[in-house]
């Protein structure tokens, strides 16, 4: 089995307990804009910079291993998110249609109860991301820093020419995507010279915050990415990074590992913390389930459950495997 790179299991834990965080917050602190400035950005770095040197296979295998990887979870995660959604009785109008548009085109499309699942779009477009980017990780390098360069460049102009369309598999955030992917893959040759540079991470991270405060943006949101946002997002990628090393974490690094899970399930998880910190408050025990003093424990008990479920989902998807080969 290949070994594990550390700090970027450490980076994907920072990244996920700051995309749980902000869903606690829900608008409710300036920090958060810096959070969505680039913590779906940050997933894509990670995978770029681990699809370096993991290419060399064949498409068809590459492709199954990728769709077992991203798709059957999105699948998975996306029937739980509607499931929830029925049980609350948050069921609006919607067809079958609509479900496999909503399912297929972007689980953002507001249809009925359809709208839960929002936050997945995430999954699908990283399977259907990475699919695309393999053919540009065999045209080398230097082509793929070109491409790199010109997603950046080109981002807000192709934004201002096309209105905001609905595409399948969030495609319509591909430029970003592919940027991310192919800065996160090159970036892995010269990693070396900002893994645990304190101060280094420090200066980073100040310029993606000011960075951020002066080019608000969000890679999901067609009219919301621009040249200035994307090289904002990557300062504090890279400034996470570089911090990543100097932490060393075991409970950030299992975050890591399990990031897909925690990001799968948080959703779903949602409404029971909800529930729970409601009743707390209540009875006087918390301010409020989701203000900022409370946010935390919010995150902290949204993760516990979600890493809880991901084992489960873990469980049973290996119980399966072996019955399959059996």
């Amino acid at each position: 089995m290949m070994k594990r790179d550390k700090t970027i299991d450490v980076l994907k834990g920072i990244g996920i307990f700051l995309v749980v965080y902000a869903h606690a917050m829900a608008g409710r602190i300036c920090f958060l804009k810096y959070i969505f400035s680039f913590h779906m950005g940050l997933f894509f770095f990670a995978a770029g910079y681990l699809l370096n040197g993991k290419t060399d296979m064949p498409f068809g295998k590459f492709f199954r291993k990728k769709f077992k990887a991203f798709f059957l979870p999105y699948l998975v995660f996306f029937l739980i998110a509607v499931l929830t959604a029925f049980v609350r009785g948050r069921v609006e109008s919607g067809t079958f249609a609509d479900f496999l548009r909503c399912f297929l085109i972007s689980p953002g499309t507001k249809i009925g109860a359809f709208k839960w699942a929002i936050p997945l779009w995430f999954l699908h477009h990283l399977f259907f991301a990475e699919i695309i980017f393999y053919f540009v990780t065999k045209c080398g390098k230097w082509v793929m820093g070109l491409v790199a360069l010109c997603c950046l460049l080109f981002v807000a102009p192709y934004q201002s020419l096309f209105p905001h369309f609905a595409a399948p598999f969030t495609a319509t955030a591909l430029l970003s995507s592919i940027f991310y992917l192919s800065v996160g893959y090159l970036f892995r040759d010269i990693s070396k010279y900002f893994a645990g540079k304190k101060y280094l991470a420090l200066l980073l991270i100040v310029c993606g915050y000011v960075f951020s405060c002066h080019n608000m943006g969000n890679m999901q949101v067609f009219a919301h990415t621009t040249t200035m946002y994307l090289l904002g997002s990557l300062f504090s990628i890279i400034g996470w990074y570089s911090a990543a090393e100097t932490v060393g974490s075991r409970f950030l690094e299992y975050l890591g590992r399990n990031s897909l899970y925690v990001y799968g399930f948080h959703t779903g998880v949602w409404y029971i913390v909800n529930l729970l910190f409601i009743v707390l408050s209540r009875v006087g025990v918390l301010s409020g389930p989701r203000w900022p003093e409370t946010a935390f424990l919010w995150t902290a008990a949204n993760i516990v459950i979600s890493a809880f479920f991901g084992e489960i989902y873990k469980f049973a998807a290996s119980r399966l495997g072996k019955k399959k080969n059996a």
